[in-house]
This record gives C-alpha cells, structure tokens and sequence, in this order.
C-alpha cells in the first residue's frame, strides 16, 4: 500500500484516504500503513486468529462499505490505533454527524486518540464548524488522559498558546502542556519546548534535565515522530544543550 505525501495532504493508497497533513495525528500513523499485497482469503483467515493488523488490510479491499466499517470497528475495539484512524476518516467521509457522534462516544470513553481528533476537527473546522473553545476543551481532556497519544494533544496545544493561534498568547499555559507532553507520553518536541523554556527563564538545571530527556527519546529509532527532519533536528540541538549545560 503507498503512501504520497504532498504539501497539504497524505493519501493512504487502496482507498484513497485523504487526511489534512496540518492534523497531527496523521502523521502519529504513517509509518503504520506501509502493507504489501496478500490474498483477501489469507488475511480473513489471520484476522479471525486475532490479527488485527490483518483485519484492517482485509477491511482495505471490502467494496461493501457495510463490511469494511464492522472489521474497521473490530480492529478498533481490538486495540489496533491504525484501524481507529481509518475508521474515522472513513466515517467522516461517509456521514460526518455520525462519525462525530462515534468520535464523541469514544473519547466520553477515555480514548485519548478520538478526543484529540475531535480537537483537530474543531480547530480545523474539519467536518464541523470551527469552534476553539471546544478544540481545547478536547485537546485538554485527551492530554490529561496520560496515554500515549496524549502527546499530540499535549503538544497542540502548547502550540497554539505558544504562536496565539486562535488564543491569547501565553508562554505560561504553553509551558505546562509541554511539561504534560514530555512527563506524560515522552514526546521529544514537548521535552524540547519545556526545556527551552526553563533555559530562556535562566533554570539552566530544570532546561539541562529536559533536554536531557529530549536527547534519550531521540534515539528511539522506531518512533514515528523521528521520521520528519524537523524531529531529527529538535533531537540534535537537545543533545548539544545538554551537552553544553551539564
């Protein structure tokens, strides 16, 4: 299955999913669609096994829509977050108020991943009318959840308080999401942000602590969020800082 990434977009190939590049949790899945081709019969047979991996290929090459979205769920309910990601885009494609009433009932469950992604849909005005108040309000709730997607709703929202996007700038508020989204989920660019903080506020030991961290998980070579530049970067400079500040 191929990915294209372009400037705006990421097309998930064999469906042809399209998901706004700007939505951070696209990017969490990449490197999780990378499937070759393997007879439907074989991949049925593996997914009644438990295979969820496999269950989700199968459900890729269903034209029954009705049939895609009950494996979709099941590898959903099965814990697989590839299956919830496509799951959702496919729903929002097919009847966004239902897929919204599906995204709601999943993060008032504690599914961090569909509270941030009602977070990105609301900040975006993606499938609903752009709302902030209740892009926060989500984004909140899935980074307080302490999962290992909170990260991403961490890390959004100091983000936005950071840059003032559709709030108040303030360094401060940015700061405590950053600290959630590096001591909650380990997120590299959160450890950076927070130590970057600490340093331009002269706690050079707290900034020496966090770029430390920020340097550790950057030698996770499987993370997915160490495929962009940008993360291979941030990685670098926090392993120079605290090189420097020790």
């Amino acid at each position: 299955m191929a990915i294209i990434l372009s400037d705006y977009f990421i097309e998930v190939g064999c469906g042809c999913y399209i998901i706004p590049k700007k939505s951070l949790f696209a990017l969490a899945f990449i490197a999780c669609f990378a499937f070759g081709a393997t007879e439907l019969e074989t991949l049925e047979k593996e997914c009644n096994d438990g295979n969820m991996e496999s269950c989700l290929r199968a459900a890729l090459q269903y034209e029954d829509n009705t049939k895609t979205l009950k494996l979709l769920e099941k590898t959903c309910d099965g814990g697989y977050e590839p299956g919830c990601l496509v799951m959702s885009i496919r729903m929002m494609q097919e009847n966004p108020k239902k897929g919204i009433e599906y995204h709601e009932k999943r993060c008032d469950a504690g599914d961090a991943m569909y509270c941030g992604l009602l977070g990105s849909m609301y900040s975006d005005g993606d499938g609903v009318e752009k709302d902030i108040s209740k892009a926060i309000i989500y984004h909140d709730k899935a980074c307080n959840l302490g999962q290992k997607l909170s990260a991403l709703s961490c890390g959004m929202l100091a983000e936005m308080y950071r840059k003032g996007d559709g709030v108040k700038i303030n360094l401060m508020k940015a700061a405590v999401y950053d600290k959630k989204g590096c001591d909650i989920a380990g997120e590299l660019a959160s450890c950076y942000n927070f130590a970057l903080f600490n340093y331009n506020s002269n706690d050079k030991s707290k900034a020496a602590r966090y770029y430390k961290k920020a340097c550790d998980l950057g030698k996770n070579k499987n993370s997915p969020f160490m495929n962009p530049p940008e993360f291979k970067e941030l990685w670098q400079k926090s392993c120079d800082m605290y090189e420097l500040l020790k």
